[in-house]
């Protein structure tokens, strides 16, 4: 497994990193976040109410998962390996935060 966890600070251009990543090499994807929080500006993140998130975290339904800013942030490990396909053929890109970098 392949993963690029992207970090900065907030409006630093993850995004906008990743989209242009991601159109240029075809053997990048990125993958959607679970979050108990939308903000505009995050295309790629999906929410969760805390509750579920709490459920499928505890569950070990999440690759990774973090807490910053007062939001749960998970990477759901049925998504990560849609993303990357059956043979992990691809690399993941991952809007991430320095927190969770340990």
């Amino acid at each position: 497994m392949n993963i690029i966890f992207v970090v900065g600070s907030s409006g630093s251009g993850k995004n906008t990193l990743m989209d242009l990543a991601a159109e240029e090499f075809d053997w990048l994807s990125i993958v959607p976040r679970e979050v108990t929080i939308i903000r505009p500006g995050e295309p790629h993140d999906h929410a969760i109410d805390q509750h579920s998130f709490l459920k499928k975290q505890n569950a070990g339904d999440y690759y990774l998962s973090w807490y910053a800013h007062h939001i749960h942030y998970g990477i759901d490990k049925h998504r990560l390996n849609l993303t990357l396909g059956p043979h992990g053929q691809h690399w993941g890109l991952i809007n991430g935060a320095r927190r969770a970098v340990n």
